[in-house]
């Protein structure tokens, strides 16, 4: 029974690992962009490309404030492999891309009420 246990834990385990490199679904754009969502803002991936003439190449993507990949000219490859994963762009679907707003940090300090004191 304890190796059942043990089994349970290191399947639980591979799930998350695994949750971790998932994202959201890609798509293209009419203006021959890439698009992949679901990634942290204002980080750097590695993007791998093949073109049509089976030349790799390797760019570095560096994800907006939204954490969109915008991969420009993406549909000008045959692949593209994007954080170990492998995104064929001729079967992507075609959607229009939003302008990225992202949330805007509204911090707000918190004041304490002055007290004067007058000396007569």
């Amino acid at each position: 029974m304890p190796s059942k246990l043990l089994l349970m834990a290191v399947s639980t385990t591979v799930l998350i690992s695994s949750a971790t490199a998932v994202m959201a679904a890609p798509y293209k754009t009419r203006s021959n962009q890439v698009v992949i969502t679901g990634l942290t803002p204002q980080t750097k991936y590695s993007l791998q490309t093949t073109n049509y003439s089976n030349r790799n190449s390797t760019r570095i993507i560096t994800t907006n404030s939204c954490g969109e990949a915008l991969i420009i000219n993406g549909t000008g490859y045959q692949r593209l492999i994007f954080n170990n994963q492998t995104i064929a762009p001729s079967t992507l679907p075609t959607q229009t891309h939003a302008r990225c707003n992202p949330p805007r940090n509204r911090s707000t300090t918190s004041r304490q009420p002055v007290t004067k004191a007058y000396h007569l």
